[in-house]
């Protein structure tokens, strides 16, 4: 109760045999569930919905109705039950369960009007979005001080090609998908330029920053610089998922002495992290193993039990070039002082207001687990 705002609800979701129920939780501490039959064929358009978010080919203006059909129906299941319980409220805070978890919400549309991607009244529209495991851990991020410093750490390897790439460590299996057909992370010019406007943008405000790149963004460092007293942790760069083995999901570094140049998301959980807030931008970093007990087993969770609150992670492999512009909008609301959800937000309605960034693929992988 004493950790919702009044215009603030948490929504869980619990499936329960033929029925998703829904469990509200509002500022003055009622709690109300509301049971939802499971539509046939919902968790095959889910999957389609989420396959179409990924490739960025399959939202082309042909398969724009089947997209938007889908995100109708996804809203039908999911929110339209519980329209009146969040009518006049600002924020959402999302607790997903089984197949729910790869369902970005900004990117659900009320209506099935057939628009271009601009026009269409997605949910992010609408409202602040942020997500967590369960009201019990939400209520513990919420609790949290947010750290005043407003200082930076910024790691990006950038992955040149030629020569320096033999010094980038390779993760175990082959098959993972953040890698290129030759087994190799291409490299990320981009990142250099997002984690140097980064740099800008916090000395003008007369902000601390420290950036690491190339050889000095190693593992080495990684690990050191995670468990100072930095606000903000900023990771541009290649990370990947092992939904066989969570494990072994990590952040690929450069090698340094007795490091073998990743970071694997079963070293972050013996971290001490002080940050407030680390933001992955990267490829597939809230990716993982789903466990129907625990939800999906990424490196945000990782980092969430390393001791950092406030998790900025990504859904599915992203275009670095337009990632490094919704980070600088992001990190400017920040230092006004905005949340990290409304920040968040803001960053992403610049990009839906561009008719080159406005299809979902671009801004809607990157979520929000946190207070």
């Amino acid at each position: 109760k004493e950790t919702l705002k009044e215009d603030e609800v948490v929504i869980e979701y619990i499936f329960v045999k033929d029925y998703l129920q829904i469990l509200l939780i509002d500022s003055q501490g009622e709690s109300e569930y509301i049971n939802v039959p499971i539509k046939d064929n919902i968790f095959e358009e889910a999957q389609t919905f989420v396959t179409m978010l990924e490739t960025s080919a399959a939202m082309r203006k042909n398969k724009r109705a089947e997209f938007i059909e889908l995100g109708h129906h996804l809203y039908q299941q999911l929110l339209q039950p519980i329209e009146e319980h969040i009518k006049g409220k600002k924020k959402l805070i999302i607790i997903p369960s089984a197949w729910i978890y790869y369902i970005p919400f900004e990117a659900l549309i009320p209506s099935d009007e057939f628009l271009r991607f601009s026009d269409l009244d997605f949910l992010i529209k609408q409202f602040d979005i942020s997500y967590h495991y369960s009201s019990t851990l939400f209520a513990k991020a919420r609790r949290s001080e947010r750290k005043g410093n407003l200082s930076m750490y910024a790691f990006a390897p950038v992955y040149d090609s030629g020569e320096e790439s033999e010094k980038l460590a390779s993760p175990k299996s082959s098959s993972l998908r953040a890698l290129d057909e030759n087994s190799n992370f291409g490299p990320l010019p981009e990142s250099e330029k997002e984690v140097k406007a980064l740099k800008r943008l916090f000395e003008k405000k007369n902000k601390d920053v420290k950036v690491a790149l190339r050889k000095e963004a190693n593992e080495h460092e990684l690990k050191k610089n995670l468990e100072e007293t930095f606000q903000f942790i900023h990771i541009a760069g290649h990370s990947f998922a092992d939904t066989d083995s969570p494990n072994f999901s990590g952040i690929a570094c450069y090698k340094s002495e007795n490091e073998d140049g990743i970071l694997y998301l079963g070293e972050i959980n013996y971290l001490n992290m002080k940050a407030d807030l680390i933001t992955l931008s990267s490829c597939e970093s809230g990716f993982g193993q789903l466990n129907f007990a625990e939800g999906l087993l990424g490196l945000n969770r990782a980092f969430m039990y390393a001791g950092c609150p406030n998790v900025v992670f990504s859904l599915w492999k992203v275009y670095d070039k337009v990632s490094a512009s919704l980070m600088v909008d992001f990190y400017e609301s920040v230092l006004e002082g905005k949340s990290y959800s409304e920040s968040l937000r803001q960053a992403k309605l610049e990009l839906l207001k561009k008719e080159s960034s406005a299809n979902p693929h671009f801004w809607a992988p990157y979520l929000l687990i946190g207070r």
